[in-house]
């Protein structure tokens, strides 16, 4: 299933009188993959949340397929930094969780289960459980659960945050490879600016709080993209670009002005 275009016109929104998103808007294209970098607090989080239909914006509007937004999404799939695994339930239960909620066929969707599992490196593990994974195995699971049903959005909120460096390299290239099968429209949360520009069609630069568009940049890199695209020149000036916006902003800063490097810029992130 192609993803559905979404459409965020002048969305704000406050908590007890406090701006956190300022007015901002955005067109996202049927199976476009977008990331959303910022700062904490700039109001990524609670505009993904806007998109899903789990919270109401102050002022504005978000459409998904020419159709608003006033409650929860269901043609969607959602994975958090956690991956929220059922400690009673296999992996390849928990995958199903999906479709046992949406009452789906269960013998098609097992099979599709088992098809993505296999393409997430985790064939072998369909009858583990969450104890006897690692955390980078568990967060497949839960991209896995998130893409069973099918659906055309798929949101992620720093999904590989709390992984380590060599699991998250592994954990792009397997999100690429599954985002590609079958294109759901992707917004992607990340304070890593390099995982960003490797996933990405397009990428929006927030600005502090209250969180407002500071940029849009596209990502003309061939697909599908290797981790050693990150050593081209291509590569880099893109990351270089969205770190200048930063530092304008001064959100990221050494001491002596000039720019950091690409590890200093995603501590200070």
């Amino acid at each position: 299933m192609m993803g559905k275009p979404i459409r965020i016109e002048h969305v704000t929104k406050s908590y007890n009188g406090l701006e956190a998103l300022s007015s901002t808007s955005l067109h996202i294209e049927e199976g476009e993959f977008v990331s959303l970098v910022g700062p904490s607090g700039c109001g990524k989080s609670t505009l993904l949340r806007i998109v899903a239909g789990l919270d109401t914006p102050t002022n504005g509007r978000v459409s998904i397929a020419d159709r608003t937004v006033t409650k929860p999404e269901t043609d969607i799939g959602i994975v958090f930094q956690s991956p929220v695994l059922l400690d009673w339930r296999s992996v390849l239960d928990n995958v199903l969780l999906q479709a046992e909620a949406r009452r789906l066929p269960h013998d098609v969707y097992a099979a599709r289960a088992q098809d993505l599992l296999a393409a997430a490196g985790l064939k072998g593990f369909e009858n583990a459980y969450p104890y006897q994974l690692s955390g980078g195995m568990s967060q497949r699971v839960s991209v896995c659960r998130a893409l069973v049903h099918n659906p055309s959005l798929l949101l992620m909120d720093e999904p590989f945050g709390a992984l380590d460096a060599l699991t998250r390299d592994q954990m792009m290239v397997d999100l690429q490879k599954l985002w590609l099968r079958s294109r759901p429209t992707v917004i992607f949360v990340t304070h890593s600016v390099q995982e960003a520009v490797f996933l990405s069609d397009r990428i929006i630069v927030m600005a502090p709080r209250p969180g407002r568009v500071e940029a849009v940049l596209d990502v003309p890199l061939p697909r599908s993209r290797r981790l050693s695209m990150r050593g081209t020149a291509e590569f880099n000036a893109i990351v270089d670009e969205i770190l200048h916006h930063f530092q304008r902003m001064g959100v990221i800063r050494d001491d002596e002005g000039e720019t950091p490097d690409n590890t200093t810029m995603e501590m200070a992130l």
